[in-house]
């Protein structure tokens, strides 16, 4: 079986980052950050089709904070993480989003 690792953000530039391994019909995200910048964020290329996982390094947003595309768009994978770490990305996910209703700027994921 032959692996291939997919490098999704973050080659050329600081944020975005995200890497994909592919085996098989194996499918593992490690990362998938935002960009912070004046407007809209900046995200990672598009994963097609179902990821069976996602790993998280630690909690800074340009490694963790376009991971709720995975859960909004149906896809129900388990992400991988320290306990601490998954906590925090989830409060700074929070404020990510009621900051992007306040400046009205669009997230492809809600609170849910």
């Amino acid at each position: 079986m032959m692996a291939r690792l997919n490098f999704l953000g973050a080659l050329a530039t600081v944020g975005a980052s995200g890497m994909m391994l592919e085996t098989g019909n194996e499918k593992i995200v490690m990362d998938y950050g935002t960009k912070v910048t004046e407007g809209p964020m900046k995200f990672p290329l598009p994963v097609q089709g179902r990821v069976n996982a996602v790993l998280l390094s630690h909690a800074h947003l340009d490694h963790s904070g376009a991971i709720p595309v995975f859960t909004a768009k149906g896809n129900g994978c388990p992400i991988h993480g320290i306990e601490p770490t998954k906590e925090l990305v989830r409060l700074l996910l929070e404020d990510s989003i009621k900051i992007s209703h306040e400046e009205g700027t669009g997230l492809p994921f809600t609170k849910n």
